[in-house]
């Protein structure tokens, strides 16, 4: 499993307050996740909640399209996603943990594949 972690200070003309409202938006976080994608419903889950929300996202790929589950799940200082796409070479999996910090977004990501999609 690849690990990694991004910090980034926010810009004084953006309130941590505005920056978790920004990370409930659902749909704003399915534009950042799954940039060009095409369609997304929800599966499951109430948005404006706490509990898991599953999306089917639909993106464009290489070769052609792919609906994939996408979870968001809010958090009081940010949201969990958990990623899901389909490549043609096995199991992929993206999990990450958006937290604002002390004036900081953190990201912190998992990322669990097959052998083919580690290389």
């Amino acid at each position: 499993m690849a690990t990694t972690n991004v910090t980034t200070s926010l810009p004084p003309s953006l309130s941590p307050e505005s920056l978790v409202h920004v990370l409930h938006n659902h749909q704003a976080m399915i534009s950042a996740l799954a940039p060009g994608f095409t369609d997304s419903q929800l599966v499951s889950g109430d948005p404006s909640s706490f509990s898991p929300c599953v999306y089917n996202v639909t993106a464009p790929t290489p070769m052609g399209k792919s609906t994939y589950p996408l979870t968001i799940t809010n958090m009081p200082d940010g949201a969990d996603t958990l990623v899901q796409p389909k490549p043609p070479v096995g199991k992929l999996e993206i999990k990450a943990k958006w937290r604002v910090v002390d004036g900081k977004l953190r990201e912190d990501v998992e990322i669990e594949g097959n052998f083919m999609t580690k290389k």
